[in-house]
C-alpha cells in the first residue's frame, strides 16, 4: 500500500481532483469535513462580542454596592478616630478610598487593556 501526500490547501480549493472511485469518496468526506472547520473561526469570532458584555450586569451591582461600603468603613473610621485609635482609624478610611476607587475604575482600566 502506498501513500500519496497532498497539499491540505490545494485540495480544500478543489485543485487536486482524483477520478477513481474510492478516492472520490475520501475527498467528499474531507471536503465536508474542510468547509466545517473553515466556519469554526467564524462562530467563534461572531460569539467573543457578547462574552465581552456578559458581566457587565455584577460589575455595574458590585460598582453600586462600592460607595455604600466605602462610606461605612468611614464612618467607622472616624468612630476609630474618636475613641482614640487614630493610626486605624486612618488605615480604616485610606483602605476605603483605595477600594472605592479601584471598584470604580478597574473594569474601565481592563476593559481598554
Amino acid at each position: 500500500m502506498s501513500v500519496k501526500t497532498y497539499d491540505f490547501r490545494a485540495f480544500c480549493q478543489g485543485e487536486l481532483i482524483r477520478t477513481d472511485k474510492k478516492s472520490i469518496q475520501n475527498i467528499g468526506t474531507i471536503t465536508g469535513v474542510c468547509a466545517v472547520a473553515s466556519t469554526i473561526p467564524r462562530i467563534a469570532y461572531a460569539a467573543q462580542p457578547s462574552i465581552d458584555h456578559a458581566f457587565d450586569p455584577i460589575i455595574a451591582m458590585l460598582q453600586q454596592l462600592a460607595f455604600p461600603v466605602a462610606t461605612i468603613c468611614i464612618a467607622w473610621a472616624c468612630l476609630e478616630a474618636m475613641i482614640g485609635k487614630p493610626a486605624s482609624a486612618v488605615s480604616r478610611a485610606k483602605w476605603a478610598v483605595l477600594g472605592y476607587l479601584a471598584m470604580r475604575y478597574a473594569p474601565e482600566v481592563l476593559r481598554h487593556v
